[in-house]
């Protein structure tokens, strides 16, 4: 019965999971395996239940669980670099003088080329996190409001 149900939709819910993934075919292909493979495990699959709607609330679910843990940084297009002269060791009186400490120190540490993902980690947070914290500190930089 699960053979019949994975070809009659395998190329219905690619179709769809490329639609609502913006990721390549690869991504794609893996989220329908995973779809299947939670209709496999499903106990009690019934001929009345309507398999079609949810495969596909499946298929929803398990696009938003793979862009959760498999973030893109698209939205970070400039990348910022530490001026050559280094950070400077005391921020009062310089650009840094509306930052906080915390902020501060982030900052020094992303610029200086600590690894990313150890500093996200460090700081509870993921590197798509980290990217949008910074991008937020510098803006509060260029426009001290």
């Amino acid at each position: 019965m699960i053979e019949l149900i994975v070809q009659r939709y395998r190329k219905e819910l690619t179709r769809y999971v490329l639609l609502h993934m913006h990721r390549g075919k690869a991504d794609a292909e893996d989220i329908v395996q995973e779809v299947f493979f939670a209709l496999y495990k499903k106990q009690n699959i019934s001929v009345d239940e309507n398999i079609r709607a949810w495969l596909y609330e499946t298929a929803r679910y398990k696009i938003m669980e793979y862009n959760r843990n498999n973030p893109q940084f698209d939205e970070v297009t400039d990348e910022i670099s530490a001026p050559d002269d280094g950070f400077p060791d005391d921020i009062s009186g310089s650009i840094f003088e509306g930052v906080s400490d915390e902020e501060y120190a982030l900052l020094k540490s992303y610029f200086m080329g600590e690894d990313k993902n150890e500093l996200a980690a460090r700081n509870g947070m993921t590197v798509n996190a980290l990217y949008c914290k910074v991008m937020r500190i510098k803006k509060k930089i260029e426009d001290p409001r």
